[in-house]
């Protein structure tokens, strides 16, 4: 991990940080000194993780390469504020600038175009007061809302990465760690090791530290959470990021949380408020889904006065992309009994009149979204009940799959097995497995799950490890009553299966190069051998697999392949049958953190609008592509609306964007490309062929990419030529 305190000039590196805000500052004369030293420990009293810069430039590509769920709050010497802050003022994740001015104020003009900037001045004490300041008020009324939606309509998707799928695995989850076993001493010396690392240097917090671990007791925790403490901001960002092994850690004090909730609780109905600044595009996305169900992935504070919630917002309008939002709910306790809500001010660090917090995982159905003429955007919604039968049915099926009894770490694994994260379900198997007796029957079950994992990974022979340990474990004692893993079977059939054509084509190409495996007749079957031969044991860099009859069934076994891929950058699956449910997979895939690919090519592949959710989806976590080839689909207005957004709002490294071709575009999706060209961060080249646009929506479309200088487009003309002059296609 990453030490909290770094300076650097070198080209800039990702660290973790525990926490949600990070603090930038930038600087020449940050050499290390008695001064600077004493300006970092008062900087780190209120945001603990601190990056100096002495490089403009150095600095510039550290802030943009941050994903833009971040929030930086940024010092900057006034002597590089005039040329910097207007290249990254519109950065989501800048969250706000103060400029350090060395013997003048700032041109106060100057200052009022940029809102983020939040005070200029000459003394240090007071910019850090004024930075104490606003990050106090921030901790209250700033933290962003995490919810998933369910849908009820029969296009939501049950794909890890579609909204349903999201919402169900939250539950699962809470669920999981709520049912566990009490955090043992390991679990806890663990999370204070992680706290000691994060905290460095920093006495207020190693000394809260210090503090928690003598004098911390259940009925303190409301307290804890309340206070402006290391407990606080670390299960925030956890909760924030879904650090599921933050959240491991933490789950005796997230189950003490529960209890406290729930004896506390209210007993009459009553309506609360939250005030929030949120983007227009997350508003808008709950508009979409009026009547719906939305989990709010975090704990919940409000209040029962109107007032109070939107003094905490402030006025004034909000920076950028941000509206003012308030939440009016509905809560009545006789009709839930599975996430409690309760006062807690009398048990809070930072007393309001009536503070109201509600359990991790809340569900609300969403009732509407109005817009008032003050501009504040009112969203009304009411506590789930559990007698609501869409819901209802959903929620017991989730309790029998999951059990109802007591939760151990093989639960934990098969939930973030099923949501994709298979090194961490490995990771959790392999820690039962040294905790458990070594005759205990279990082994047998958690030998041929691991067995499994390594299968949907790719790592075969490591599979056949596992399985043939369960084996012998079975063999040696018969009176074992396990059920017997089907599974075996599968990966036994995919180690004897051969196309010795298939596989000579790959033997004979060089390791880490490109493989042509276009129009070869290869089904899905033999995409086994393709992961196998062509990703894992030759590391091909480009992957073409064009005009074969592979649908979503090969998809899958390919998405498995990638989900661990240390070298392809570029796949091109154009002209296959994969359609929507292997683009699920495939973005599925292309959305961890260890995935590399940069091209994306899946031209006339039956893509939908309801395929580019997940698309849109996958733009929003991937970090590396910078190839999308979409050319030929059947996407209509919504799938071009979904994905503009996704490019406008969420991404900012994909550069080259190909929707030529496009079946049912009409001249509505020109609107949503507009935006996406006026707003868009990284994007170079866009195409365009569709004989639905007019000459004046041509033009318009040309006229934009021109004022915005940075995006190349070609609209009905000459797409051929620019589609080739990137390579990594």
């Amino acid at each position: 991990m990453a030490e909290a305190v770094s300076q650097t000039n070198e080209p800039y590196s990702i660290s973790n940080n525990l926490e949600i805000f990070s603090l930038i500052w930038l600087d020449d004369k940050t050499n290390s000194n008695e001064a600077v030293e004493n300006i970092k420990s008062s900087v780190r009293t209120i945001i603990n993780h601190l990056i100096t810069f002495q490089n403009e430039e150095t600095c510039q590509q550290y802030i943009e390469k941050r994903p833009e769920e971040d929030r930086l709050i940024l010092i900057i010497n006034d002597s590089f504020s005039y040329t910097l802050v207007p290249r990254i003022h519109q950065l989501r994740q800048v969250y706000a600038i103060y400029i350090h001015c060395k013997n003048t104020l700032a041109n106060e003009e100057w200052i009022i175009k940029f809102t983020k900037i939040k005070a200029a001045t000459i003394k240090f004490d007071e910019l850090i007061a004024q930075i104490r300041l606003d990050q106090k008020k921030r901790m209250k009324d700033e933290q962003p809302l995490l919810i998933n939606i369910f849908s009820t309509s029969e296009n939501a998707g049950k794909s890890t990465t579609g909204l349903n799928g999201q919402f169900v695995y939250n539950q699962l989850l809470i669920d999981c760690l709520l049912r566990m076993r009490p955090s043992t001493e390991q679990d806890k010396n663990e999370l204070i090791s992680i706290c000691k690392r994060e905290y460095q240097g920093n006495s207020r917090f190693l000394n809260q530290l210090e503090e928690f671990q003598n004098d911390y007791s259940p009925k303190k925790v409301l307290w804890w959470y309340t206070r402006d403490s290391f407990f606080y901001k670390i299960l925030n960002k956890a909760l924030r990021v879904q650090n599921i092994e933050i959240l491991f850690l933490f789950r005796s004090y997230i189950s003490d949380i529960y209890h406290q909730l729930q004896y506390y609780q209210f007993k009459t109905p009553i309506r609360i408020y939250r005030s929030q600044l949120m983007a227009k595009e997350e508003i808008y996305s709950l508009k979409r889904n009026i009547n719906q169900y939305i989990s709010v992935n975090s704990f919940l504070s409000t209040t029962v006065q109107r007032e109070t919630a939107l003094f905490f917002m402030g006025e004034g309008n909000p920076e950028g992309n941000l509206q003012r939002v308030l939440f009016e709910i509905d809560a009545d306790p006789s009709v839930v009994s599975m996430k409690p809500f309760a006062d807690i001010t009398s048990h809070s660090d930072f007393p309001i009149e009536t503070e109201v917090l509600f359990m991790l995982g809340s569900i609300f159905r969403l009732n509407n979204v109005v817009l008032e003429d003050d501009q504040l955007w009112v969203i009304t919604m009411t506590l789930y009940s559990d007698n609501e039968h869409d819901l209802k049915q959903l929620l017991s099926h989730m309790k029998d799959q999951n059990g109802n009894g007591k939760a151990d770490l093989s639960t934990l694994a098969k939930i973030v097995w099923k949501m994709g994260k298979f090194n961490l379900a490995e990771k959790y198997y392999l820690r039962l497995i040294n905790e458990i007796p070594s005759n205990d029957p279990i082994l047998i079950k958690l030998y041929e799950d691991l067995g499994d994992i390594t299968s949907h990974k790719g790592d075969y022979d490591a599979s056949i490890q596992w399985y043939n340990k369960a084996l012998e474990i079975r063999e040696k004692n018969p009176s074992f009553n396990i059920e017997k893993n089907t599974k075996i079977g599968d990966v036994f059939e995919f180690i004897d299966y051969r196309n010795p054509k298939l596989e000579k084509i790959i033997k004979q190409s060089y390791s880490r190069s490109r493989i042509d495996l276009s129009e070869q007749k290869l089904v899905d079957s033999e995409m086994k051998i393709v992961v196998k031969e062509a990703i894992i044991k030759k590391q091909c860099t480009k992957l073409y697999l064009t005009d074969n009859p592979i649908t979503a069934k090969g998809a899958f076994i390919l998405a498995s392949g990638l989900k661990n891929n240390s070298t392809l950058q570029s796949l091109n699956l154009s002209d296959t049958r994969i359609g929507d449910s292997g683009i699920q997979c495939i973005a599925d895939a292309l959305s961890t953190n260890n995935n590399i690919i940069r091209a994306l090519i899946i031209t006339n592949i039956g893509l939908t609008d309801k395929g580019a959710e997940d698309l849109a989806v996958m733009l929003k976590r991937n970090k590396t592509l910078i190839y999308l080839s979409l050319s030929a689909n059947e996407l209509g207005d919504e799938g071009i609306a979904i994905l503009s957004n996704a490019v406008q709002n969420h991404n900012n490294t994909l550069e080259f964007l190909d929707l030529s071709y496009i079946k049912w575009m009409t001249e509505l999706s020109l609107e949503f490309l507009v935006l996406m060209l006026t707003y868009t961060q990284a994007l170079k080249v866009l195409n365009i062929y569709s004989r639905n646009l007019s000459i004046k929506n041509e033009n318009r479309l040309k006229k934009v990419a021109q004022a915005n200088k940075k995006t190349r487009i070609t609209v009905n003309d000459s797409w051929i030529a620019l589609k080739y002059a990137f390579s990594y296609a």
